[in-house]
């Protein structure tokens, strides 16, 4: 079990987590047009926090995180408040090029520091972004 696997239960419980992911969503809704005929994928999601508070912006989200323990967590938050547009993956997209889904957003926060190979993933990022799409 990895570090995030064993702090996702209590993670959402910082609020810390939870102001810097509002300051995020807030910015990228006044400089992205967000509009429910989007796909988005937000990649390392922990618990999603980010995620939700863009849900009812965005037609379908994919949360993906390669820490199981997180992705349940997603799938909790999910089931409690019948969000039917936010797919849960657990996925590890840095060792994988076997993701064939495109997107018109792509984010995440807080996630790069731990990729040792920053060029590769945002290649892969944009080979997953749809033209015209954006990277946050």
């Amino acid at each position: 079990m990895n570090r995030f696997d064993s702090a996702a239960r209590t993670w959402d419980n910082n609020p810390m987590h939870q102001q810097r992911s509002e300051a995020i969503a807030s910015k990228m809704k006044e400089q992205i047009d967000l509009n429910r005929t989007m796909t988005a994928l937000e990649f390392g999601a922990g618990t999603g926090i980010l995620s939700f508070l863009l849900k009812d912006s965005l037609k379908e989200i994919v949360m993906m995180d390669n820490a199981s323990e997180m992705v349940n967590v997603m799938e909790e938050k999910i089931r409690s408040v019948h969000a039917g547009n936010m797919k849960p993956i657990c996925f590890n997209l840095v060792e994988s090029d076997g993701f064939d889904q495109s997107f018109d957003l792509i984010y995440n926060q807080m996630v790069l520091h731990h990729i040792d190979d920053v060029p590769s993933i945002l290649s892969k990022f944009f080979r997953i972004l749809n033209p015209g799409g954006h990277l946050v």
